[in-house]
């Protein structure tokens, strides 16, 4: 029979992770506590986004967020009944954003966007025929089976590979330019072209270290499906995995790009 973590048995964590877009690195307020196992250990972050504007081609393209302090909240939803898990003080996490983005065209362009796309920030590769690589690092985890869980073993994450702590969300990170108004959009169209977007998107996810959900819930996932235990040292596991993510993101920012695309 499993053994429910039980109060006399806590290890805490606590992340106030921020993802904003600005030129200035933001806090937001909330906290979610991770309760794990044994000691009392606490540890608060943030983490931020920062978006580029492009300009090319007499394209004029803005975005700004709408969000109290260019901010959302990134944590977990209490939670006292988790298998492996409980989460006290957490309100639900927040991957959308509310943007404002005003995208201009001049009437010389010819070949005229019809996309907008967001993606992370890449950096160009010194070889000729090399890919561009992701300039956030810091949120690239590298799987190693002698310091965390599940590495191995069918469907376990894979030793030497890398994962993400968070991703972007692909159903969001495209928006088509419209031909007129509507779902958003306002289209004025005259000797230059003019659209402008207001709206709810949601641009990120957890990332591929968690398989894309949230960490109580994979972790609890593991425990009912006996990939990790109560044992000291899965506690211990899984308490570092989560330490470091905080360590990799407290005070950073994480870049973003956002590039009208002719979609060819």
């Amino acid at each position: 029979m499993k053994k429910k973590l039980n109060s006399s048995s806590k290890r805490k964590w606590i992340i106030n992770g921020a993802l904003a877009f600005g030129a200035v690195a933001l806090l937001t307020t909330g906290f979610a506590t991770w309760i794990i196992g044994a000691n009392n250990t606490s540890a608060d972050g943030s983490t931020s986004v920062t978006v580029d504007t492009a300009e090319r081609n007499n394209i004029n393209l803005t975005l700004t967020v709408n969000e109290p302090n260019n901010s959302i909240y990134v944590g977990e939803d209490t939670k006292e009944d988790g298998a492996y898990i409980n989460i006290e003080g957490g309100k639900k996490t927040d991957f959308s954003i509310n943007v404002s983005i005003v995208l201009e065209i001049g009437k010389d362009v010819e070949k005229k966007p019809t996309k907008l796309v967001f993606d992370w920030k890449k950096e160009a590769s010194e070889e000729p025929d090399g890919e561009a690589t992701d300039v956030n690092t810091i949120n690239y985890v590298t799987a190693n089976s002698a310091t965390h869980v599940n590495v191995g073993g069918d469907g376990g994450r894979v030793n030497g590979t890398k994962y993400t702590y968070i991703d972007l969300n692909t159903e969001a990170t495209t928006l088509t330019i419209p031909a007129e108004s509507g779902s958003g959009w306002t289209v004025t169209t005259g000797e230059n072209s003019r659209y402008e977007f207001t709206g709810d998107l949601t641009l990120f996810k957890w990332g591929s270290f968690f398989n894309n959900e949230a960490p109580s819930v994979y972790y609890d996932g593991l425990y009912e499906e006996s990939k990790i235990t109560n044992s000291s040292a899965d506690v211990d596991k899984v308490y570092n995995e989560i330490m470091a993510m905080h360590s990799a993101l407290h005070k950073k920012t994480l870049q973003l790009t956002l590039t009208a695309t002719t979609g060819e």
